[in-house]
């Protein structure tokens, strides 16, 4: 579609069945040229990137397209996905995201910032002319997005939580069991004050979020604790996966 009809795509994200295409020196030297500005994103499931397995024979042919892309100064980045096989199934994480960055900028009549990221150390790098060939690096369409990236590429599990204490009750202390065991407990200290003159939490209870740097599949649930001490009925329980 690129090729066939330049200017009628805006983006496009691309999987390991694109190996016989850009296997070939003929058919890269065409798409190269039309697709350098397009906003690009390679993704694979990690079996791509073993040696031993079939799906590694597009690992050779794609990782070419996208150097010669980056070489041309091209929008083109690339993604393996640490907890996914061949299937990629967490990529939708980053690819939706993606398009929307990117048709979000086109609808607003905006330019897309752009952010530069090593895909060795997963670190943003400057923006700048140096760079901007640089085929160690992968461009996303903000730095935003290569926030996101480096998570999902290190298989980050962050869990995230609201609450809405009712006024009679007061909480003192947040539980979050892994695997139905107590994992965390996030609270205020012993003889810490529960009140402050600020519109805000007391310490301890102002964290919404918490990272669980395990690479394990496991099931989360969360509770807490009120001033008496009781605790409440467990949430939602959260399953994580490891593909």
């Amino acid at each position: 579609m690129i090729v066939r009809h330049p200017g009628r795509v805006l983006a496009a994200s691309f999987r390991g069945g694109c190996n016989k295409q850009f296997g070939a020196p003929e058919f890269r030297s065409k798409f190269g040229p039309v697709a350098r500005d397009l906003p690009l994103l390679f993704v694979w499931g990690k079996r791509e990137t073993v040696p031993t397995s079939s799906h590694f024979v597009s690992w050779g042919p794609m990782n070419t397209m996208f150097r010669e892309l980056r070489e041309q100064g091209g929008t083109v980045g690339r993604v393996i996905d640490p907890l996914s096989e061949h299937g990629c199934d967490d990529s939708r994480l980053v690819v939706v995201p993606f398009f929307d960055a990117v048709l979000s900028a086109r609808l607003g009549g905006g330019k897309l910032p752009g952010a530069l990221v090593d895909m060795e150390s997963l670190q943003e790098r400057e923006l700048g002319e140096a760079n901007l060939r640089d085929s160690k690096l992968a461009w996303l369409p903000n730095a935003g997005l290569a926030k996101l990236w480096r998570e999902f590429s290190e298989g980050i599990v962050q869990l995230n939580w609201s609450v809405v204490p009712a006024l009679d009750g007061g909480m003192r202390t947040l539980r979050i069991q892994r695997d139905g065991v107590l994992w965390k407990e996030l609270g205020v200290k012993a003889g810490a004050r529960i009140a402050t003159s600020r519109d805000a939490p007391p310490e301890g209870l102002r964290a919404l979020w918490i990272i669980d740097e395990s690479k394990e599949a496991h099931v989360y649930s969360l509770t807490f604790l009120d001033v008496a001490g009781n605790e409440s009925p467990a949430s939602e329980v959260v399953k994580v996966s490891q593909f």
